[in-house]
């Protein structure tokens, strides 16, 4: 008998276990484990159960609750949106609507994202949900019908949304054999590692996909009510949208498009990359957008697939602020999960230094060249306006500097400077002036007192400053500051009661040291971090020679085991055609060992004994560094005052053993010239507030924020 519709109802059940997935599904009410890479491991299971009226089975990730949450935590209310808008598009969805649900108060409460894509088929959902780290789109990297390539390849996305939702809900309708089913899974906060899925129901509804969440009570989730986070989406989706022409994503029921947004899209020159750096992927393309309204746009370089599907987000270095825009690096290579692992998600920089610098170089030049045309056209445009506060020709080379240094920092304040009223307008840029004068060194905090600049265009100006000889000055006095107080806030995390403790050296001091080389003396170029002993070699052997294909023996301890370096640093030395090498092991706060001396120096033999490395004119250096050294490492170390910490040379390397604390001190003595010119009174706070500011993210978590305790307000923040 046919049902009213006419069409026959097919049994779903039939359909979890399909060829695809027969040997991984099990029969409702068999728990069993459930594995896709390895079906032996009894980690992930399935419970089958009843709930209100409907069969569910609970399936559990390899992932554990913490894991899941931190990468959320991490994660933006505007990525974790988009991940979930790019998971509609990877099911080759053309249309897309996302609808807030506000409480009285005009609070988000739930929101809910409804595509027409193909759904997610019975026999597949549990694929799809119960794997992390290893998604089914690296083995498809483009969609079956459309040949859209595939953004999310890491298996991590859909777990992104609870950054901003307690619950979420995924009802899917999907097609096979001529029959469709509707599948629901749920997800809480609560228990993030493992998901409720139903059994699947025959339906006559279009297929598509419909999530639903639940919104948290905080402030990131809040964000997705603020006017602003329509454009957030667009700068993330804005690639995508238009790689996939005819596609509509409306957002709270207005289409998401670039435009009117964009003021400028231009492709930038990238360098010829070689092998070594494109690992068997295409060359790249790098796209500069400028946007129409200049406050708008991150300031970021965004890697993304060949489509502009946005991967992750870099921020590089010495960036000129010329407005607001935002960068696209698209490249194969970044969809690719071997080259692209969670690690390189949160640091790019450590696997793709090479192309991030290429495309920091083509960037940087646009800018300069931007920020220079517009340089000219507003001072101009305050010339005949009789606005501009100099007159006449500059009477010295300093005079030069000086304005050309005024005319950058008033180009980056420009939208906050009165566009109406030209007494305004002069005395706003005379104020600048007489600032600039008086306080360069304060140059930001009178900026902010003036024109309410944007922070991020306060961070980047000291960088700009880079371009004038003024600046020159005032870069030379920041930098100097910045390394007394990043000494102390250092030395504060070392030895202060309530840190030193719980400081961590892999995931917090490591990344530290990496942004921070100079510690270890200024001449070191390049540095690597947490590398085992093979990758040690092939950077050493790399590094002589570039053009060199690498192929090196696995590289192991007396033991047969595989040690790991904390930190590599390379130095060349061109007059005398040698390289230097500085292997440093780092320890958490805690008294040295001899066991951690003894593991120092079977990493240095292991290394220099290689046969690679023996080919090479290297001079190798292996530090072991700690805050307390216990009497039988102290007594390794040479009565050589003038080399503190040297253990003996070997020939082959120099072995050395350091004290935080004596290192620290030298430091500060180093620039203690520098300091007393300058009339600086580095204090511990000060650091602290250095390190929170330039590197919060590998702080314990006492110490991310400062302590506010004292004004009585409870104070809620996120990331």
């Amino acid at each position: 008998m046919l049902p009213a519709g006419g069409r026959p109802q097919p049994t779903c059940d039939r359909l979890l276990r399909s060829p695809r997935s027969a040997s991984r599904a099990p029969p409702p009410g068999e728990r069993r484990a459930f594995t896709r890479s390895n079906p032996a491991t009894p980690t992930p299971y399935d419970v089958a159960h009843v709930e209100n009226g409907r069969s569910v089975s609970w399936g559990e990730l390899r992932s554990g609750k913490d894991r899941v949450l931190s990468n959320a935590d991490k994660t933006s209310a505007h990525d974790a949106v988009a991940e979930l808008i790019w998971n509609s598009l990877d099911a080759e969805a053309t249309e897309i609507d996302a609808l807030i649900e506000r409480n009285e108060l005009g609070a988000p409460v739930a929101l809910r994202i409804r595509d027409n894509g193909h759904g997610m088929a019975p026999a597949d959902v549990r694929d799809y949900f119960l794997t992390e780290g290893d998604s089914w789109k690296k083995e498809k990297r483009f969609s079956l019908t459309m040949l859209r390539p595939m953004h999310g390849q890491l298996g991590r996305g859909r777990l992104l949304a609870y950054a901003i939702a307690d619950v979420v809900r995924w009802s899917t309708v999907a097609e096979v054999d001529g029959a469709r089913c509707r599948t629901v899974i749920r997800g809480s906060r609560t228990q993030p590692a493992g998901f409720d899925i139903g059994d699947p129901t025959p339906t006559d509804d279009a297929c598509g996909t419909v999530v639903e969440l639940t919104m948290m009570a905080t402030q990131k989730a809040a964000r997705v009510g603020d006017d602003g986070f329509r454009d957030a989406l667009i700068e993330l989706l804005g690639e995508s949208l238009l790689a996939f022409e005819g596609t509509v994503v409306r957002w709270d029921g207005s289409q998401l498009s670039t435009d009117g947004h964009v003021l400028k899209r231009e492709e930038l020159p990238l360098p010829a990359f070689g092998p070594e750096v494109l690992r068997g992927h295409g060359q790249p393309a790098l796209i500069a957008v400028e946007w129409t309204n200049s406050k708008k746009g991150s300031k970021r370089v965004h890697l993304c697939n060949e489509a502009g599907a946005v991967v992750t987000t870099h921020k590089p270095d010495l960036m000129p602020s010329a407005g607001g825009w935002s960068a696209y690096l698209k490249w194969s290579g970044f969809a690719d999960p071997q080259l692209m692992g969670v690690a390189d998600l949160h640091h790019p920089e450590f696997t793709h230094r090479d192309l991030l610098d290429g495309a920091a170089r083509s960037l940087n030049d646009y800018l300069v060249a931007r920020l220079q045309a517009a340089k000219f056209d507003l001072v101009r445009e305050w010339k005949q306006e009789l606005v501009y506060p100099f007159t006449g020709e500059p009477r010295d080379p300093i005079e030069v500097a000086e304005r050309e240094l005024f005319d950058i920092v008033a180009v980056i304040a420009s939208d906050s400077i009165p566009k109406k009223g030209t007494d305004q307008k002069r005395l706003t840029l005379g104020l600048l002036k007489t600032a600039l004068e008086s306080e360069p060194g304060r140059l930001s905090r009178a900026l902010q007192a003036l024109v309410k600049l944007d922070p991020d265009d306060l961070d980047q100006l000291d960088r700009l400053l880079n371009r004038t000889a003024l600046g020159s000055v005032i870069r030379a006095a920041s930098r100097v500051t910045d390394r007394l107080d990043f000494v102390n806030g250092l030395a504060s995390l070392l030895y202060a009661d309530e840190t030193r403790r719980i400081f961590r050296e892999v995931d917090q001091l490591h990344p530290m040291l990496v942004r921070e080389p100079w510690v270890f003396g200024d001449e070191w170029d390049n540095c690597l971090s947490e590398h085992g002993l093979t990758r040690v070699v092939k950077a050493v052997v790399a590094a002589k020679s570039p053009e060199t294909v690498v192929a090196v023996a696995p590289v192991t301890l007396e033991d047969g085991q595989r040690g790991r370096v904390d930190l590599l640093f390379h130095k060349a030395m061109p007059e005398s055609e040698r390289d230097r090498h500085l292997v440093v092991e780092l320890k958490r706060p805690g008294k040295l060992t001899m066991e951690h001396f003894g593991q120092v120096t079977n990493y240095a033999v292991a290394i220099t004994g290689h046969p690679e490395v023996a080919r090479t004119n290297t001079v190798w250096d292996f530090w072991l560094v700690g805050t307390e050294l216990d009497d039988a490492v102290a007594a390794q170390r040479s009565d050589d005052a003038n080399r503190k910490g040297f253990v003996k040379d070997y020939g082959r390397y120099r072995l050395w053993v350091v004290d935080w604390g004596e290192l620290l001190d030298s430091i500060r003595r180093k620039y203690e010239a520098f300091r007393a010119a300058l009339e600086v009174v580095p204090t511990t706070e000060d650091g602290l507030e250095y390190v929170r500011r330039v590197h919060a993210q590998y702080l314990p978590p006492s110490e991310a924020e400062p302590d506010d305790s004292d004004d009585g307000d409870a104070k809620q923040t996120d990331d």
